[in-house]
């Protein structure tokens, strides 16, 4: 947690802070990296998630406090890039949700995602955000790019999040999971007491 919050928000914000009276004497661009996931409910994403969405946030401030300078401030929530970002990380021993097999197929399935769903080359990725960069303008803070990123904010807008929730459960194979942790924990089944959730 300590470590995603460092490199994802406090990082970006110190050099921010160190670098911005040069980029105010340039009138030139901020930019940082957001995502998808600062918007999305993706199941065992939460700590990066939130990263994301602070600094999609601060983005969005430090972009109206740094307007009478002159200062463009660019937020690129960017969706699926062909990267090594896939967390490779087993979930940590004791948790409730590797003690069934759907539980483990749905974890493995997790940290694939990544390359699963037709990530953009990081080559065409970094081409556009230049080019948005050369031809950005002061008003505009939010810019998605790499696959399925234009989708994710219309379909948060105009889905219900009942149904939205519904399409992750069922994308991700938790139903399943769901409902083995149920009917062990739900109604005198087992009790928690120390067992890691996550």
């Amino acid at each position: 947690m300590k470590q995603c919050y460092e490199v994802n928000v406090y990082g970006p914000i110190r050099l921010t802070k160190r670098f911005s009276p040069l980029v105010i004497a340039a009138q030139g661009t901020i930019v940082f990296t957001g995502s998808i996931s600062g918007l999305t409910p993706f199941p065992w994403s939460s700590i990066y998630g939130s990263t994301k969405a602070a600094i999609h946030q601060f983005a969005n401030c430090l972009s109206l406090e740094m307007e009478p300078f002159n200062v463009r401030v660019l937020n690129v929530i960017t969706g699926g890039v062909r990267t090594d970002i896939a967390d490779k990380r087993p979930m940590p021993s004791g948790s409730v949700y590797l003690d069934s097999e759907e539980g483990r197929a749905m974890f493995a399935y997790r940290q694939k995602m990544a390359v699963n769903n037709l990530p953009m080359s990081p080559e065409k990725y970094a081409a556009a955000v230049v080019k948005k960069i050369e031809n950005h303008n002061l008003l505009q803070v939010n810019y998605y790019n790499g696959s399925y990123s234009w989708i994710v904010p219309w379909a948060l807008t105009l889905t219900p999040r009942w149904l939205f929730l519904a399409y992750l459960r069922k994308r991700f194979m938790l139903n399943g999971v769901w409902s083995a942790l149920k009917a062990r924990f739900v109604g005198g089944g087992d009790v928690l007491e120390s067992k890691k959730l996550v």
